[in-house]
């Protein structure tokens, strides 16, 4: 017979590992896409140093102006918030401060 203790630390044990998983994920299939075909161009451009949304778009790089055609600056600091903290393919989108009210970022290199 299941006692409500036995429940109890079924329940615990579960949210113990719900804890060990982390955050559920913010992004929607369409941004996983997106981020997919971004995120290693960004990288192969500055690397992981940091960056401002509008240096992308003014970069002279042909791949950044190919994958980032359409994207308005809103647009793309939006999903990169939602990617916060979030590995996609190995590569990490951190927010790392601020300059003249807009975003800093990096894409960085997840190590297993």
């Amino acid at each position: 017979m299941i006692t409500l203790d036995d429940v109890y630390a079924e329940v615990c044990a579960i949210r113990r590992l719900l804890e060990l998983r982390g955050p559920a994920s913010r992004l929607s299939r369409a941004d996983r896409d997106r981020l997919d075909a971004i995120l290693p161009v960004i990288a192969a451009v500055v690397g992981s140093e940091a960056f401002l949304i509008r240096e992308l778009l003014q970069a002279d790089a042909s791949g950044l102006a190919l994958v980032l055609a359409g994207c308005s600056p809103k647009s793309l600091g939006r999903v990169l918030r939602r990617a916060e903290g979030v590995p996609v393919n190995g590569l990490l989108v951190e927010r790392v401060g601020t300059e003249d009210n807009a975003a800093i970022w990096r894409v960085v290199k997840v190590v297993s």
